[in-house]
C-alpha cells in the first residue's frame, strides 16, 4: 500500500464529492422527467392511479440516491480534515440505512402498494435480486459502523492509558 499525503486525499476526496453530487442530480434530473414528461404530454393525468403508481416505483430510487449523497457528504467531511473514525461511523450508517430501506421498499412495500393502488391482484413479494443484495449490504454497512463506533471507543480508552 502506498503512502497518499494528506493534502492529495483531500483533493480526492473534494474531487469524489463534486462527482457523488452530479451523479444524484442526473439521476434525479432523469427520474423527474420519466415522471413528468408523460403528463406534459397529456397522456396521464396526476389524478390518474397510474401516476401515483409510478411515484411509488420511485421511493427505492429516492433511497439510493440518498445514498449517494450521503457518500458525497462523507468525502466532503473528509475533505474538509474532519476525523475519518468518525465520518465513517456515520457515513457507513446512513448510507447503509438508505440501501438497505430502498432494497426493502422495492422488495416488499412497491408491489404491495401498486397492488392497493391500482387495484390488481399479484404476488406479495417482488423477487429482485439486486434490490435484495443492496439491502443486505446495507444493513451490512450499518453492522460495520457499530464495529467503527466500538473501535473509536477502544482507542479512546487506550489512549487515555498511555
Amino acid at each position: 500500500m502506498r503512502y497518499v499525503s494528506p493534502t492529495r486525499f483531500r483533493a480526492d476526496c473534494a474531487r469524489f464529492r463534486l462527482l457523488a453530487f452530479i451523479t444524484a442530480a442526473c439521476i434525479v434530473v432523469a427520474l423527474g422527467l420519466a415522471s413528468t414528461v408523460p403528463i406534459a404530454r397529456g397522456t396521464l393525468a396526476m389524478s390518474d392511479p397510474h401516476f401515483a403508481a409510478d411515484l411509488v416505483r420511485l421511493l427505492p430510487a429516492a433511497c439510493y440516491v440518498l445514498g449517494i449523497v450521503f457518500v458525497g457528504q462523507a468525502v466532503g467531511r473528509l475533505a474538509s480534515g474532519r476525523p475519518v473514525q468518525q465520518t465513517l461511523a456515520s457515513a457507513l450508517r446512513r448510507i447503509g440505512v438508505a440501501l438497505a430501506s430502498g432494497g426493502v421498499f422495492n422488495v416488499f412495500l412497491v408491489t404491495n402498494l401498486e397492488r392497493m393502488i391500482l387495484g390488481t391482484r399479484g404476488g406479495y413479494v417482488f423477487f429482485d435480486v439486486g434490490s435484495m443484495t443492496l439491502a443486505v449490504i446495507g444493513a451490512a454497512l450499518v453492522l460495520l459502523a457499530h464495529v467503527v463506533d466500538q473501535a473509536v471507543l477502544v482507542q479512546a480508552e487506550l489512549d487515555e492509558m498511555f
